[in-house]
């Protein structure tokens, strides 16, 4: 059985989409943090 395109740009984007999402939840996670440290 051949995948169709659509299985295929899911498969291809759903990573990347996920990848992004997570790496904009660390950046807000992580900001304070640094700018909390610099501060004390």
């Amino acid at each position: 059985m051949k995948p169709n395109a659509f299985t295929i740009v899911v498969g291809w984007i759903t990573p990347k989409f996920l990848f992004v999402m997570l790496r904009s939840e660390i950046n807000k996670s992580s900001k304070p943090l640094l700018s909390g440290g610099i501060k004390h």
